[in-house]
């Protein structure tokens, strides 16, 4: 018996269509997983500061300086809870000076980020993430290829 596209019923033919037509591409998903990081990581930072009752202050440590790394640690410290940014890291030392200087204008009460807390070079997120206390957070504003690297750690 020969199955034709007739014969299959109504709707296994309107399933077969619309997943077929659902596609993601490359950056959708790497922005949502970034997101769903981001979010998993607030959420733990929020669950261990709740039970930190001596310091209600959140830490803040940004790897990768560019544009959506100012971006992402400005939304950061745009939130309501008190937050500091603690230490920066890029691979350009040039490139964190100048994210703290643009931040300076708007988030300069917030900024705790003297220049031994400015680390550049290939191990620069490390000394970043050595920085901070436990229940601090780490904001990976990286290139995706580097970021395996800075979760393992």
């Amino acid at each position: 018996m020969q199955v034709t596209h007739h014969s299959l019923p109504e709707t296994l033919l309107k399933t077969r269509t619309s997943a077929a037509t659902v596609s993601t591409t490359r950056r959708d998903f790497i922005k949502h997983s970034a997101q769903a990081m981001a979010g998993a990581a607030l959420i733990r930072a929020i669950e261990t500061r709740a039970f930190a009752a001596e310091n209600q202050t959140l830490k803040l440590a940004l790897i990768g300086c560019g544009g959506r790394g100012g971006g992402a640690v400005a939304q950061a410290l745009s939130t309501q809870g008190p937050t500091k940014l603690w230490a920066v890291a890029d691979f350009f030392e040039p490139r964190a000076k100048g994210m703290l200087n643009n931040l300076k204008a708007k988030f300069e009460k917030q900024l705790d980020v003297p220049p031994d807390r400015v680390f550049s070079g290939l191990d620069g997120y490390r000394r970043a993430i050595d920085s901070l206390d436990q229940g601090s957070v780490v904001l990976l504003a990286t290139p995706p290829a580097f970021r395996p690297i800075h979760f393992e750690y």
